[in-house]
């Protein structure tokens, strides 16, 4: 990350919000969710649900 970045998201922009979990040495998980920004927010452009699956 650039912190001396100056450019900010306007609408049509698409990005992804990545927010993970890590356990040292066993395993880790991370969740990808296409965004795009909006006039008024964003509009989430993933279809399927965040609720657990068990397997």
């Amino acid at each position: 990350m650039d912190s001396n970045n100056t450019q900010y998201l306007r609408p049509g922009n698409v990005v992804t919000v990545e927010p993970g979990v890590y356990v040292q040495d066993r395993f880790g998980i991370r969740i990808e969710d296409m965004v795009l920004v909006t006039e008024r927010g964003q509009r989430d452009l993933n279809r399927l649900t965040h609720d657990l699956v068990l397997v």
